[in-house]
């Protein structure tokens, strides 16, 4: 049953990360097409984007470690 529980939970965070790369990036693009945002500042918030996706998955426990 804890395979089953880990398994479903990283699930949960890869659509989770997923979609918060998608909404981050359709705001990003939505910011540079509208010329809210310059080119300079779009190429830094790219990396920014992938940081807090590599973040958010570190950060959740998928598998528990007992004792």
């Amino acid at each position: 049953m804890a395979l089953i529980a880990g398994s479903e939970q990283t699930l949960r965070v890869i659509r989770r990360t997923i979609a918060v790369s998608v909404g981050y990036n359709i705001i990003g693009v939505g910011l540079a097409v509208t010329g809210v945002i310059n080119p300079l500042i779009a190429a830094i918030m790219m990396p920014v984007s992938s940081v807090t996706v590599i973040l958010m998955a570190w950060r959740s426990e998928t598998f528990r470690t007992e004792p």
